[in-house]
């Protein structure tokens, strides 16, 4: 008889980012990096229009 119960980790997956300590700072570097990024295209499409 297979085994019907869904298999649950025994520990919490504490797994952190490579380059950050906490993947909350990683979500605020990949925010403010997108606000830079659509800064500098707004900047480069008033510059050049």
């Amino acid at each position: 008889m297979p085994d019907t119960q869904p298999k649950t980790p025994t520990e919490p997956d504490d797994s952190r980012p490579p380059i950050f300590s906490s993947w909350r700072d990683m979500y605020w570097f990949v925010l403010l990096f997108h606000a830079l990024i659509i800064a500098i295209f707004y900047w480069f499409t008033k510059a050049y229009s």
